[in-house]
C-alpha cells in the first residue's frame, strides 16, 4: 500500500510542510466559522425583519463544527498523553468513556433539532 501512495506522489511531510498545512487548515476553519456566523445573523435578521420562518441550518452547522473541534481536541490531547501508571490509565479510560458519551449525546441532540426543523 505504501508503494501505491508513493507512486502517486504522496510522501511523509516534513516540519515545514506540516506547518504550512496547519496554517492552511486554520485559515479555512476561520473562513468557515465567519461565514457561518454571518449566515446565522442574516437568517436571524430575516426572521426579525420579514417574519420569515427560521432556517436553523447555519446554526446547526456552526454548533456541530465547533463540537467536533472541541471534542476532537480533547480526544487527541488525551491520546497523546503518555500514561505510565495503571491508575492514571484507568482514569483516562473513564475519561474516554465520558467523552464518547457526551459526543454521542451532542450528535443525537443536534440531529433531533435538525429533524424537528424539517417537521414544521
Amino acid at each position: 500500500m505504501k508503494s501505491f501512495f508513493s507512486k502517486l506522489g504522496f510522501t511523509k511531510a516534513d516540519e515545514m510542510e506540516k506547518s504550512i498545512q496547519l496554517k492552511s487548515i486554520r485559515l479555512a476553519w476561520m473562513y468557515t466559522l465567519l461565514f457561518l456566523i454571518a449566515w446565522s445573523l442574516y437568517e436571524s435578521y430575516k426572521v426579525y425583519r420579514f417574519n420569515e420562518p427560521l432556517n436553523l441550518t447555519p446554526s446547526f452547522l456552526l454548533m456541530s463544527q465547533n463540537l467536533v473541534l472541541i471534542f476532537s481536541q480533547l480526544f487527541f490531547r488525551q491520546r497523546m498523553i503518555d500514561v505510565e501508571e495503571a491508575e492514571e490509565e484507568n482514569k483516562s479510560s473513564f475519561g474516554k468513556v465520558v467523552m464518547v458519551t457526551i459526543i454521542v449525546a451532542a450528535i443525537i441532540v443536534a440531529l433531533g433539532s435538525f429533524i424537528l426543523l424539517f417537521n414544521r
